[in-house]
């Protein structure tokens, strides 16, 4: 364990040689690049703005949370916005975890979950070691270790829930202006998939889906507020929201997110004492009611279409294992992948490893590393050991978020909180089945401050 003093002394020789380096960089860029050299005094009140943000981990936390917006989109090749936002991630994870166990004299890792959490991270960022044995693909393995690594996020949540008066508004405050972002994005893509439509057949297939993690965790945490706040002002201001973004959510027309909800809203219903349950059904009824009649005042005559379309999908439930060739394309990616892991069941294969199945939506054998569904992905990457560790951490969490949730009668907002992480871990423990959470950036970033909130609330 380095002493405080050592890390002073590298500290100083760090800031020293930044020093340097940026006067290097300056003169490189006046003597070679003058255009650019504009640029340098945004830079430098970059530089003064993140060490001023820096000294203060709340403020901190809650631009991290502004910023990832950032790579919520799904564009190919990597844009400059990913770039930026993951600089400072890597920053803001690198930062908080070297002063907490180095610096600050108590303990990080206390629960066991916890432990097992960090013990997964470590042996996750491992792997990469196993890719290049078995010839897999770096660059693949950089993008899936980012995504897996956001649920590191679980640390500096606890903290700030823990720790400072206003940190639990924060997160929630988080989780819905990521909600809301995605919400009014896929809000204008929709409209533009309306205004493009020459035949009916369009409108009624015309879906937003993107980013549906954020969007039904952002309507669970508006329910739960409904349903659970004692402060009728809130509850006032909840149910609008919650019918905004249950209707984005219907606007994906992903049936597995679909189904998910209803399943985290049975579990909600479940874990609800009598008096609230009618409250969740009468809820539910009246966001219908309000969605409805904006869909009417935003789509005009298009909404019969639209609903009709709606319909249709969600009768197609009951055949989509059979007649839905994207379903059924994933039925036959899990079994390939199960073929694999009978020969490797105990260490996997590591990020970034590809595999080859015959994909019938484009006729022809594909190589990729990713698979839809979550619990085989997690076994085919890292073994039974990976599996076995991310499914426990889950699991320990929901039984706190329960634990809390039916802690008392009156609901306090550590209680609300709980009830929406469980109900949203309900909901992803569903749709984890045809879409894979854990490797997308938006729902392991999801995972981590839900599951950090929990654990922050259950320590309060």
């Amino acid at each position: 364990m380095f002493s405080p003093v050592v890390f002073r002394r590298l500290g100083l020789f760090a800031i020293c040689g930044a020093f340097a380096f940026a006067l290097l960089v300056t003169a490189l860029v006046v003597w070679r690049m003058p255009t650019y050299a504009p640029i340098l005094p945004a830079l430098l009140l970059g530089g003064i703005g993140a060490w001023y943000v820096f000294q203060k981990p709340l403020l901190n936390l809650a631009v991290v949370f502004g910023l990832v917006v950032l790579i919520l989109g799904h564009d190919d090749g990597t844009q400059l916005t990913e770039v930026v936002f993951g600089l400072y991630y890597l920053a803001y994870l690198g930062h908080w975890f070297i002063t907490r166990v180095f610096l600050m004299n108590q303990p990080v890792f206390i629960r066991r979950e916890e432990r097992v959490l960090i013990v997964f991270l470590v042996l996750m960022t491992l792997t990469p070691l196993l890719t290049i044995l078995v010839q897999g693909s770096p660059g693949t393995a950089r993008g899936e270790w980012i995504s897996l690594s956001f649920l590191a996020f679980y640390f500096p949540v606890r903290e700030a829930v823990v720790s400072y008066r206003r940190g639990i508004w924060v997160v929630v405050g988080g989780l819905l202006w990521i909600g809301f972002f995605v919400l009014v994005r896929n809000v204008f893509n929709y409209q533009e998939v309306l205004l493009s439509a020459t035949y009916a057949y369009q409108i009624t297939s015309g879906r937003a889906v993107t980013n549906e993690g954020p969007l039904l965790a952002a309507s669970v945490f508006a329910l739960v507020f409904v349903l659970f706040s004692r402060v009728r002002t809130v509850r006032l201001l909840a149910a609008p929201a919650f019918a905004a973004f249950f209707g984005g959510l219907l606007l994906t027309q992903s049936r597995g997110y679909w189904l998910a909800f209803i399943a985290g809203a049975l579990l909600l219903l479940i874990l609800s004492p009598g008096k609230y349950r009618w409250r969740l059904v009468n809820t539910g009824l009246i966001a219908a009611g309000i969605a409805l009649g904006a869909a009417f005042l935003l789509l005009g005559d298009f909404v019969f279409l639209v609903l009709s379309g709606m319909v249709d999908r969600f009768v197609s439930i009951g055949t989509a294992s059979t007649a839905d060739i994207s379903l059924v394309n994933r039925f036959r990616e899990s079994a390939m992948a199960l073929s694999w892991i009978i020969k490797n069941p105990v260490v996997g294969y590591g990020i970034g490893f590809n595999y080859a199945v015959f994909d019938i939506i484009y006729d022809s054998t594909v190589v990729k590393s990713f698979i839809h569904n979550g619990y085989i992905a997690l076994w085919f990457k890292f073994g039974i050991w990976g599996l076995g560790m991310v499914l426990y951490f889950i699991i320990a969490i929901l039984r706190r978020a329960i634990a809390v949730m039916k802690s008392g009668q009156a609901y306090s907002i550590e209680m609300i909180c709980c009830a929406g992480v469980a109900t949203c871990i309900g909901a992803f423990a569903v749709s984890a089945n045809t879409s894979n959470p854990f490797y997308l950036n938006d729902m392991m970033f999801l995972l981590g401050i839900l599951s950090g909130l929990a654990g922050g609330c259950s320590m309060r």
